[in-house]
């Protein structure tokens, strides 16, 4: 299998990636986690759920919520992609 050349990024494109995947706001009844991607479930124990606003709208059955938790996340997902080219164009 061919080898993908790692592309560097500067540690300050990091930082920002992982915040542009927060909400300050905090989660769907959980203000404590604030972040999109991952989060201990609300059935699951300790346990990650990946998606875990979005995954509590829709496990409640919640459509309007999952609607705007949808639209937050791909808003979220273009800025830390955009933040990560950034980044590996500034390492360029």
């Amino acid at each position: 299998m061919p080898s993908i050349p790692a592309t560097p990024i500067s540690h300050a494109a990091i930082i920002a990636q992982e915040r542009d995947l927060t909400r300050q706001v905090g989660l769907l009844g959980r203000p404590w986690y604030k972040h999109m991607i991952y989060a201990p479930g609300l059935s699951t124990g300790c346990a990650a759920q990946a998606l875990p606003a979005l995954a509590t709208a829709l496990d409640s059955g919640d459509l309007a919520t999952a609607r705007e938790y949808r639209g937050l996340l791909i808003r979220s997902l273009r800025q830390a992609t955009s933040d990560a080219r950034k980044g590996a164009e500034s390492r360029s």
